[in-house]
């Protein structure tokens, strides 16, 4: 019955009679957030022990703030996002030491310290020395 007519035709008698429903074309898929890879980390923390061996130019700790000053033979390296990279400055033994710290009138630190009114600071050092400190201890008395 219908065959005589045109296939553009047949298009037209039958819009009035059928609803056209479009389908989807790419499969739904899980939330795309889920997906999102998070920020790696950045390592901050000390690189070496005590007692190893390091070389010129190696990272001995990464900071944010200092958690260790640097001592002797040992260099702060100023980083983007202001973190403080103690590198070393010489081939040497690594020393951990707690020491009394008088910063120079001509320093920053001073000036935060005359803030504060205290006349030194207590703090954690890194030190690279030539030679190595035997790590034995000799106890002295129970009391």
């Amino acid at each position: 019955m219908w065959g005589n007519f045109p296939p553009f035709v047949l298009r037209y008698v039958f819009a009035d009679s059928l609803t056209l429903t479009r389908g989807a074309k790419v499969k739904a898929r899980r939330a795309v957030r889920s997906r999102r890879k998070s920020t790696p980390g950045k390592y901050r923390t000390i690189q070496v022990d005590d007692g190893d061996w390091v070389e010129e130019g190696q990272i001995l700790a990464k900071q944010n703030t200092f958690a260790f000053y640097p001592g002797t033979n040992v260099d702060v390296r100023d980083e983007r996002f202001s973190s403080k990279t103690l590198v070393a400055d010489c081939p040497g033994y690594i020393r951990f030491a707690v020491e009394e710290f008088h910063p120079p009138s001509d320093s920053d630190l001073y000036t935060v310290m005359k803030a504060r009114e205290t006349k030194s600071l207590i703090g954690r050092f890194i030190h690279v020395t030539n030679s190595k400190f035997p790590n034995r201890f000799r106890l002295i008395s129970l009391t």
